[in-house]
């Protein structure tokens, strides 16, 4: 328990998988197994607290009632993170769903004097049902050392952990009376040798399909030091959960380095499953998954010869709340609930902060990918209602949403003056800021975000194209910006600055991809003296930035770059997508662009990218029958690792028109810049840039996604 373990969020999810030395790759069903990919963003409301007490552990299982309950290990807050093994108990926790909320109901096993194995605290509870009966394995330990409270890795702390054996309850009803023998179920080995001649406690167990049962757990075995020697794990069997249980002689989650570590995985799960055993352990030194302190997935045919699974990574070694929030300290003891065999919560527990003043259960929701595509068609209302943004005098442009801690939606967008033109994006721009109540708004100017600076500055003539993310706690503002030579600063506010004018070039071709932090959606904004994308060789220009974390914790990011010709129009235009496992970078490049066509050099322009459903999307506009056939249009893509792409079944989003809910018809020349807003992992609203047929203005419009 001296180290936590944590997932990423947001989120589920494709995994790249590591190469794990000195191991083969099992073949069968469980091969599909990617529980990684059925993670979903974790709701606050997902925690189960006990006031006044640490919550540790959290083994949850399904009443004949209906209502799901959790067996979990609770101790005094009063009596500091450390005491577990001195003054914890096991109590019952009840709701009606299987993420919450929990509310406690009884204490399951309390203290019940050192005359007994388990007499002192009770710990780790795992429970599983069998034939009518549910049974609860714990560690339990015994102890009558003086120990204060907030002591911890004491001499007496440490005989109070060396007294841990595992002992096994039985219940008819899960918040009933739980019947406790007066020996362990399992104890030290004898043998002053033996891997587990010190102590063994965290068990895991459940029946296979014959009704044996087989139980890891975890060993210290004898050295010269109060606390032994290195941590390992031992599995056992036996034809009844009461026992005798037969153990095995090797460790098991081992590795052919020579023992080199003091631990190698702790706090298994394990299930049995269409003839395969399979378990979720903390790698606690990224032996299994690459990803020091991640969850990783371990199958196995006899119970003994422990592998990892071809997706080996549950959850990484960093947890997230829904809108990209880090959890303060990391997850740890790993419980899976399903239901007819197919995966549905994730459970673990997490310390508050890191002085420990709190611990609590968190459960993670989990969906199965869905195989079937996204279709727009389906999902946008044929007539919707109008949902605009506009500003007097300014063009509107490039608007994404993201919700703040006020509970309020912030916009943000790009705009510029109308007397200047629509080509002065590239010359005047900013990024500015507006507010609503609700997503569809309306939504109210607040302030600019990101005004010129002056040309000193790589992003001084102006600000283009933002793209909104929170993460942990701070809004980062991705963005395009430029600097031109000054000729424009000369001129009146009535000139139009137009593709024909050759200055016009010189702050097309000085664009690149920057990024501007602040700690709250209205700033202020911190930015940076040198941008984020910055150009290669052969590349002229980088920008309109799209970015997301993706399921593996990595943060995706989007771009476009104009590529090195003759001439200052230069050559062709091309997408790119880069990974970084900071919002901040550095960004790496994936080998190739994405999304290219033989009939242009510039067939997709407006792009965005996220996770849905265990694929990634993205929504480009067709310039032009360079894709498919629906002419210009916005059209949909998907991708099962973000880097590769190929053209959805359901292609078409949009095409650049729409008849309202009112009645009005309107034409676009311009129907782009599309950024998708997404509530518990789904896109609920498309936010457009639009400029209809004969205008000189753009505005903004809001599209409803709905789900039946």
């Amino acid at each position: 328990m001296k180290k936590l373990i944590s997932f990423c969020y947001q989120f589920a999810f494709f995994l790249f998988i590591v190469p794990v030395c000195g191991f083969s790759q099992t073949s069968n069903w469980a091969d599909d197994l990617d529980i990684a990919a059925m993670v979903q963003p974790v709701p606050t409301a997902n925690r189960f607290i006990d006031p006044g007490y640490y919550v540790w552990c959290g083994s949850v299982t399904k009443g004949g009632n209906g209502k799901f309950y959790m067996l979990y290990s609770r101790w005094p807050l009063a009596d500091g993170f450390e005491s577990w093994p001195v003054t914890s108990e096991i109590a019952v926790a009840v709701s009606d769903q299987p993420g919450g909320p929990f509310k406690h109901v009884n204490v399951a096993l309390p203290a019940r004097g050192t005359q007994f194995w388990d007499g002192s605290a009770t710990h780790n509870p795992t429970v599983t049902k069998h034939k009518g009966k549910y049974y609860l394995f714990y560690m339990g330990t015994s102890c009558n050392a003086p120990i204060k409270k907030h002591e911890g890795y004491t001499h007496n702390w440490w005989l109070y952990r060396n007294s841990q054996r595992i002992g096994v309850a039985v219940a008819d009803k899960p918040d009933g009376e739980w019947k406790r023998l007066d020996k362990p179920v399992l104890s030290v080995s004898p043998d002053s040798t033996a891997y587990d001649a010190l102590m063994v406690s965290n068990p895991a167990a459940t029946f296979d399909d014959k009704g044996h049962v087989i139980l890891l757990y975890k060993q210290v075995c004898k050295t010269e030091k109060i606390n032994g020697g290195a941590v390992r794990f031992g599995v056992a069997f036996s034809d009844s959960p009461f026992g005798p249980f037969v153990k095995h002689d090797k460790p098991i989650f081992e590795i052919n380095d020579g023992g080199k570590d003091w631990m190698v995985a702790e706090d298994p799960f394990v299930w049995f499953q269409k003839g395969t055993y399979l378990a979720i352990v903390r790698d606690v030194v990224g032996k299994f998954t690459g990803d020091e302190g991640a969850w990783a997935l371990m199958v196995s045919k006899s119970g003994t010869d422990w592998q990892p699974a071809k997706h080996p990574k549950v959850v990484g070694s960093t947890f997230f709340w829904e809108g990209g929030i880090a959890g303060a300290s990391k997850l740890e003891r790993p419980c899976l609930y399903l239901e007819n065999g197919v995966p549905k919560y994730l459970y673990g527990a997490t310390r508050a902060d890191k002085e420990q003043t709190m611990s609590f259960n968190v459960a993670v929701p989990l969906s199965l990918p869905n195989s079937k595509s996204l279709d727009f068609t389906k999902l946008i209302p044929e007539h919707p209602e109008k949902h605009f943004f506009s500003m007097p005098g300014y063009n509107v442009w490039c608007n994404g949403v993201v919700k703040g801690d006020d509970g309020k939606y912030h916009m943000f967008f790009s705009r510029w003056p109308i007397a200047r033109g629509f080509d002065a994006w590239a010359t005047h721009s900013e990024i500015a800021h507006a507010v609503s109540d609700r997503l569809f708004g309306p939504y109210h100017f607040s302030d600019i975000c990101l005004p010129a600076r002056g040309n000193q500055y790589w992003d001084g003539a102006m600000t283009h194209n933002p793209h909104v993310m929170r993460y942990n706690g701070k809004c980062y503002l991705y963005y395009t910006a430029n600097k031109g030579s000054g000729y424009w600063n000369t001129t009146a506010d009535t000139v139009k600055p137009r593709m024909t004018h050759p200055e016009w070039w010189v702050n097309r071709n000085n664009q690149r991809v920057g990024v501007a932090v602040a700690d709250s959606p209205y700033g202020p904004w911190e930015r940076f003296d040198k941008p984020l994308i910055d150009i290669t060789p052969g590349r002229r220009t980088t920008g309109v930035p799209t970015v997301f974390q993706r399921p593996d914790c990595k943060f995706s990011l989007a771009y476009k770059s104009v590529m090195e010709k003759e001439g200052y129009k230069g050559g062709a235009v091309k997408h790119y997508i880069s990974l970084s496992d900071s919002p901040m970078g550095p960004f790496k490049d994936y080998d190739k662009p994405f999304i290219t066509s033989p009939k242009s050099d510039f067939p997709i322009d407006d792009h965005v990218e996220w996770f849905q459903d265990g694929k990634y999307y993205c929504i480009a506009k067709d310039h032009g029958d360079m894709i498919t056939e629906h002419g210009i249009a916005l059209l949909l893509f998907e991708s099962a690792n973000g880097l590769d792409w190929t053209l959805s079944a359901n292609s078409l989003v949009h095409k650049f028109s729409i008849t309202f809910k009112d009645g009005e018809h309107m034409e676009f020349d311009r129907f782009e810049m599309p950024k998708v807003y997404l509530e518990n992992g789904k896109v609920v609203a498309l936010f457009l840039a639009a400029k209809t047929k004969g205008k000189e203005d753009s505005f903004s419009v809001v599209l409803p996604v709905t789900y039946k």
